[in-house]
C-alpha cells in the first residue's frame, strides 16, 4: 500500500491554490463525458463524506491540495491511494475521472478492468486492474476475445454508474450475446462497432440505446437483409430509416463499396445530428445521395481508408482518387450539406500534393501521418487542428507553423522538443498541444524554457502542452517546486484531453 513517508513530502509540497483552476479547465475539457453542475456535486459530496467519515487530521485539508498531491503519483500509486478507504476512494476517483478519461486502453477482462500506466520510476505502459475506480471509468473496449468478459460487466453493471462509452473490436457479436449486452447500450451515450462480425439482428438492439449521442461503425456488415426484385438483388437497410431522438454523430465505414439510398432517409428523420464521419470511398460511391440531402450538418468527417480498388476503377489511382474527392467536397459544402471539415489521410501515398487539400472549403482539421518533404508548403489559411502521426521529417517546421495561421491544436506522434520548438514560437494562436512519443526514457521537459520562449511571441495565447505520464511525472519531480503551470507553458498528463487522431 502506499508509503506513509511518501505521502508527508507530497503534503510539503502542496500549499499553492492552483488546484482549483485546473479541476475547471479539466471540466470544461472533457467533451461528452460530463455535466459540470454534477461534477461540482460530486466533489462536494465527496469532501463532506471525508469529514463525516474520516476524523483524521489530513482530511480537512483543501480538495485542491489532494489535487495538488496526485499531480506527484502514477495511475498505479493513486490506485492504491483509493484503495485506502472509501472516502479517499470517492476523492482519487474524482481526479482519475478528469485526468484519465482520454486513455484509449480500458479493457473488460473475465475478472474487472484494466488499462496501462507509466511511473517515473520506469514502468511503461505496463498493465493494471483498477478495480477501485470502477465507479469513475467512462468508456470501455472489448477487444478482440471471447464474450465471457462481458458477462462480468453486466452481473456488476451498477459499479460502472459514469460509463457513457462502451467499443467492441475484432470480435464476433452473435444473436445469443445481445441480450447480455442490452443493459449496457441502454446506459451509454457512444457506441463503437469496428472491424466485428455481425448478423442483421445486431442492429435491432439500436433500439436499446435510450441515450444514443454518437454511433460508430467502421468495416463491418452494414446490411440487415437481401431481397429480390425482379431478379435483381437489393440490399436493405431498414436501421438507417429509424430515428434516433437523442443522436448527434454517425460513423459508417463500409467493409466494401455499397450505395445506401436510405442515407436520405436517415438524414430526413435525423435532422438533429450535427455531424457525418465516412470513408472517401463511401463519400464518393454515395455523392448522388449526398447531393439531393437535405441536410446542413455543422461537421462532415471524411477518412481516407479505403480497401484496394482496380486501377481502372475511376476512384482507384490517388491522383484521381483526392482531385475527386476535393471537387465532391467543395459541391457538398456549396449546397449545404457541411460547414466544418475535418481531413483524415492514412496512407501519406494518397496525397500526392497537399495543394488540392489548402483550397477545400470549410477544412478545420487535417490528420495526415506524416509530412513529406517534397510537399509544397502552401498556406493551410483555415485549419485550426493539425494531427500528425509519426513527425515529419526533413520539413522546415517554421515555415509550416507560419503557413498555419490559424493554429490551435496540434497532435505531434514521435516527436522530440525541437518539433514542437517551432510552433511555440510561431504559431500565437495555438493554446493545446498533445506531444505522444514512443520514447521509454522518463526525461524531464525544462518547462521554463519553453514559457520564455513563449513569451517572445507577441500576442501569444497561453499554451497547454499534454505529454505522456512518464514524462509529465518526471517533469513534476524535477520542477522548481513542482511548478509545471507557468505564464504562458502549462504541462498536464496526456490522458487528460482526447485528441482524435484516426
Amino acid at each position: 500500500m502506499f508509503n506513509v513517508n511518501y505521502f508527508s513530502v507530497l503534503l510539503k509540497m502542496s500549499d499553492r491554490k492552483s488546484g482549483s483552476k485546473r479541476r475547471k479547465l479539466a471540466k470544461s475539457e472533457s467533451g461528452n463525458f460530463s455535466n459540470r453542475r454534477e461534477d461540482r456535486r460530486n466533489n462536494e459530496l465527496a469532501i463532506v463524506d471525508l469529514y463525516r467519515e474520516q476524523p483524521v487530521q489530513m482530511f480537512p485539508l483543501n480538495i485542491d491540495c489532494f489535487d495538488e498531491i496526485f499531480d506527484y503519483l502514477s495511475l498505479k500509486d493513486l490506485h492504491h491511494f483509493a484503495q485506502t478507504c472509501s472516502a479517499m476512494q470517492k476523492v482519487c476517483g474524482e481526479y482519475f475521472k478528469f485526468n484519465f478519461f482520454a486513455n484509449d486502453y480500458y479493457r473488460i477482462e473475465g475478472d474487472g478492468i484494466y488499462t496501462t500506466y507509466s511511473s517515473q520510476s520506469g514502468a511503461f505502459n505496463e498493465c493494471i486492474r483498477i478495480s477501485a475506480f470502477s465507479q469513475f471509468i467512462m468508456q470501455l473496449e472489448h477487444y478482440m476475445d471471447t464474450f465471457e468478459p462481458l458477462y462480468y460487466i453486466n452481473s456488476h453493471i451498477d459499479q460502472y454508474s459514469s460509463l457513457k462509452q462502451i467499443g467492441f473490436s475484432c470480435i464476433n457479436l452473435n444473436g445469443p450475446e445481445y441480450e447480455c449486452i442490452q443493459e449496457l447500450l441502454a446506459k451509454v451515450e457512444i457506441v463503437q462497432i469496428w472491424i466485428c462480425a455481425l448478423d442483421g439482428d445486431f442492429y435491432d438492439c439500436l433500439k436499446f440505446c435510450r441515450n444514443l449521442k454518437h454511433f460508430s461503425i467502421r468495416y463491418c456488415d452494414i446490411v440487415c437483409s437481401q431481397m429480390l426484385e425482379d431478379g435483381v438483388r437489393t440490399l436493405q437497410y431498414p436501421w438507417l430509416t429509424q430515428e434516433y431522438p437523442k443522436l448527434e454523430h454517425l460513423e459508417l465505414i463500409p467493409f466494401k463499396k455499397l450505395q445506401i439510398d436510405e442515407l436520405s432517409m436517415f438524414f430526413a428523420c435525423n435532422s438533429h445530428v450535427q455531424s457525418f464521419s465516412t470513408s472517401g470511398q463511401c463519400l464518393w460511391v454515395n455523392r448522388n445521395v449526398l447531393l439531393k440531402s437535405a441536410a446542413h450538418l455543422d461537421k462532415l468527417e471524411i477518412r481516407m481508408i479505403e480497401v484496394k480498388m482496380a486501377p481502372t476503377d475511376e476512384f482507384g489511382v490517388p491522383e484521381t482518387r483526392m482531385q475527386a474527392i476535393c471537387t465532391l467536397v467543395n459541391q457538398l459544402h456549396e449546397h449545404g450539406f457541411f460547414r466544418r471539415l475535418h481531413f483524415y489521410i492514412n496512407d501519406d501515398e494518397q496525397i500526392p500534393s497537399i495543394d488540392e487539400l489548402a483550397s477545400v472549403a470549410g477544412l478545420e482539421k487535417l490528420c495526415i501521418r506524416k509530412f513529406k518533404k517534397d510537399y509544397s508548403l502552401v498556406p493551410l489559411t483555415n485549419v485550426r487542428e493539425l494531427v500528425i502521426w509519426e513527425g515529419a521529417k526533413n520539413i522546415d517546421l517554421e515555415a509550416l507553423a507560419n503557413k498555419c495561421v490559424k493554429l490551435e491544436r496540434l497532435y505531434f506522434g514521435s516527436h522530440t522538443i525541437d518539433h514542437l520548438l517551432p510552433f511555440i514560437r510561431r504559431s500565437a494562436k495555438l493554446n493545446k498541444v498533445k506531444a505522444f512519443s514512443k520514447i521509454k526514457t522518463n526525461f524531464s521537459i525544462a518547462i521554463s524554457n519553453l514559457n520564455a520562449q513563449r513569451e517572445k511571441l507577441a500576442g501569444a495565447h497561453k499554451l497547454i502542452i499534454y505529454v505522456p505520464d512518464n514524462i509529465f511525472l518526471a517533469t513534476k519531480w524535477t520542477a522548481r517546486n513542482g511548478d509545471v503551470n507557468l505564464s504562458l507553458v502549462e504541462l498536464r498528463r496526456g490522458d487528460s484531453y482526447e485528441f482524435t487522431i484516426s
